[in-house]
This record gives C-alpha cells, structure tokens and sequence, in this order.
C-alpha cells in the first residue's frame, strides 16, 4: 500500500513539474518576439513620456518605450534567455554609447547621440616603378601604409608650395600622428584646412584644387571627414 502511495506521489509531482515546465514555455517570448513588442511600446507626445532601459545586445544597448510600457518591457528583457549564437554576435560588440538625451520625434522616443566631428584617413607611401603597364620585376611598385606626423593647419594655396613642399607655413592648428596601420583621426571643429605629413624633413602634399588649394578638406559639423594622403613622388612631379 505504501509504495502505491509513493507511486501515486511521484507521479502527481512529475506531472507538477511538467506543468510549471509548460507554463514557463509558453511565456518564454523569442528575440523577435521582444523586438516587435518594443516596437510597439515605443510611443510618445512629449519626451518625457520616454523611460529610458539599459540593456545589450541582441537587443540596442538603450532602449526607450513609453513610462507606461516600461514595466512590463523591462521583465521581457531581463526575462531573455540568449542562444549561444547570439552570445558569440555580443562578445564581438565594443561597448555602448551613451546618448545625450532622449527626444520624441514623430511621436516615437528617439536617442540623440553626440557625433564626432574632424578628420580621419590614412597615410600610404608609394615607391618603386607604378607606372602604367607591365609590372616591374626589377622594381615593383608597392604601397605601405606607414606611420608619419601629420600637420593640420589653415588653408593653404599653391603659393605656400614649392616643389611639394611648404614655403611659407599657413597656421598649425593640430598636429598628430598616424599608427603602426597608416591610420589617423583628429576631432575638429567645423571649417576649412591643409593637411600634410612629414617626408624628408618637409611638409608634403600632392594634392591641388582647380584654385590652386594645397592638399585642403572641407569639415561639417557632426561629420568626419576622410582624407587619405600617399607619398608618391611620381605623382607629386
């Protein structure tokens, strides 16, 4: 008789489990799932009606719904269970950017973040024979991306130039320096400038607008620009 109740318990307790079991599968929403209701609760009239939910990926690092919906957006998050594939996708995400505020535009809550202004490009030297035709084997054209001192100054013109390099200076506004990879960026305010990099002990430009404008870029605000420069004497004369 006892083992007939024992058996009886543990079959009432499987099913119990299978139950709770069920019911947990049945609320367990997908990634889509949580997106499209996101979407949904992303309303607003004014910005104060957005709350702000930290969060990461798969979903966006900021997340913004209406007061009322951000309860119940919230528990859906943190509720999420990612797949192995989406853990891989997030460990190769850089870190999130904060945004500024928050505004409600077309009645939707919408993150406002600050944007870089300034320049960015490489710098490249060019050497051996790159001149149209059949390669050379004796002296094959290559192109290195080199690391070098850049010069940011005022405008300059061809007559600051000779022969490639500066004569009269313009300004120094910034100076940097490219990387290992040839890469550089420097943050500046909207406007007007030269760029040039070092070669030889000179300042170096190969690059002449219809007006005669030495090597220079126009900068936007809330914009980087991109200006690659490559030392290539066969191309400068």
């Amino acid at each position: 008789m006892k083992k007939q109740v024992l058996f009886a318990s543990l079959i009432i307790g499987l099913a119990i489990l299978a139950f709770v079991f069920a019911g947990q599968q049945k609320v367990q929403l997908t990634e889509q799932q949580i997106k499209s209701e996101i979407e949904k609760a992303n309303y607003c009239i004014t910005s104060e009606d957005c709350a702000p939910i930290s969060y990461a990926c798969p979903f966006d690092c900021n997340v913004f719904v209406n007061q009322k919906e951000s309860a119940r957006i919230s528990t859906m998050l943190y509720s999420f269970v990612p797949t192995e594939q989406n853990s891989k996708m997030c460990s190769m995400i850089g870190a999130c950017i904060e945004p500024m505020r928050v505004d409600c535009k077309n009645n939707r809550c919408e993150a406002i973040y600050k944007t870089k202004t300034g320049i960015r490009g490489t710098v490249t030297l060019t050497s051996g024979n790159c001149m149209p035709g059949e390669p050379s084997r004796i002296n094959p054209c290559t192109q290195t991306k080199i690391s070098r001192t850049i010069y940011i100054r005022e405008p300059a013109t061809m007559a600051n130039m000779f022969g490639g390099h500066l004569r009269t200076k313009t300004n120094l506004v910034k100076q940097i320096a490219s990387d290992a990879n040839g890469h550089y960026d420097a943050n500046l305010p909207a406007g007007m400038y030269s760029i040039f990099v070092e070669d030889n002990g000179g300042e170096y430009c190969n690059f002449f607008g219809g007006q005669d404008e030495a090597c220079q870029v126009t900068i936007t605000d809330g914009r980087m620009a991109e200006f690659n420069i490559d030392i290539n004497y066969m191309a400068a004369y």
